[in-house]
């Protein structure tokens, strides 16, 4: 039985991203709470501690983590089972058969799978896993001094690729990737660090990406959207077992924390078994590791 309706595919295709609000079993995203309230070392029940950070980032579980709380985090269950509940939608939008799964690596080296590892010190994992959501923390912000609320999307906006730490030892300048998800194992509210998107972007970057390379993008991202008719951005905010699907072309970034809770959300690049002979190549046919929606029409209402 099919997962996602035929219209459900058709929005992907104009929209470049799919919400499903109820995607995911808000038991296991329970389980994905407690266990990031025994990781980090702010009080579960003193909201004055959630706000000592000041909007900072926390990626508990990426290797290479700076975290001070990877190396508390010792069970990775629930993010595993999440991960493995979340492959078959994205492999309804890609085709059957195409996507690494969640327990294998694809055949080039890119943020996937068995790659999501916590590093200690001394370099050995904090926790040894098959494949899992990444779960990254925003806390939230205080208000200026003078009681304003300057608030941007556009402040972490970009296009995903950039290797970062990932690639440390290895000639690799883009990580290619076909297909992205989102989790909230917390209820997401407006303002509150919501998985940000700019509708459409896709086919817009896909034009870029026609002449230029990723390294060309990098190079500047800033001013490349800038320069680019995006329209406008859109939040996502949601109840915990949101799960948001999105397309690897999309210009996408995380709303800032103006909330009264910090942000829980997971996040995972999966990529087809063939990424190495795509490569970079996608990028300017948006289409091509799509086999399962590559020729469907998109929606012809407007988009989000």
């Amino acid at each position: 039985m099919s997962l996602l309706t035929t219209a459900q595919k058709r929005s992907f295709k104009r929209n470049g991203f799919l919400v499903l609000p109820d995607g995911l079993d808000e038991g296991l995203c329970a389980e994905a709470r407690d266990v990031l309230w025994d990781a980090i070392p702010e009080d579960r029940h003193d909201p004055e501690s959630w706000f000592a950070r000041d909007g900072d980032h926390d990626e508990l579980l990426h290797r290479d983590s700076s975290s001070d709380s990877a190396d508390r985090f010792t069970d990775v269950k629930p993010f595993e089972e999440l991960f493995r509940d979340v492959y078959p939608y994205a492999e309804e939008l890609v085709g059957e058969d195409l996507l690494a799964r969640p327990d294998e690596c694809p055949m080039e080296y890119c943020l996937h799978g068995g790659h999501l590892l916590a590093s200690r010190e001394d370099g050995g994992s904090a926790v040894d896993h098959e494949g899992a959501i990444g779960p990254i923390l925003q806390y939230p912000s205080d208000l200026e001094d003078d009681g304003s609320c300057p608030f941007d999307y556009r402040r972490g906006w970009h296009i995903d690729g950039g290797t970062g730490p990932y690639a440390v030892g290895t000639d690799v300048t883009y990580l290619p990737f076909t297909i992205a998800v989102a989790v909230y194992f917390d209820d997401i509210e407006p303002r509150g660090g919501g998985f940000t998107v700019w509708p459409g972007s896709h086919r817009v970057t896909e034009e870029y990406f026609r002449t230029h390379t990723y390294a060309e993008y990098a190079a500047d991202g800033g001013a490349v959207l800038e320069g680019l008719d995006l329209g406008p951005a859109m939040e996502i905010i949601g109840e915990a077992g949101t799960l948001v699907l999105w397309h690897h072309n999309l210009v996408h970034g995380p709303a800032p924390n103006h909330g009264e809770r910090i942000r829980m959300a997971g996040f995972q690049r999966i990529a087809r078994r063939d990424i190495a002979e795509i490569s970079e190549s996608h990028l300017g046919d948006c289409w091509l590791q799509y086999d399962a929606i590559r020729d469907l029409e998109p929606a012809v209402h407007e988009s989000y």
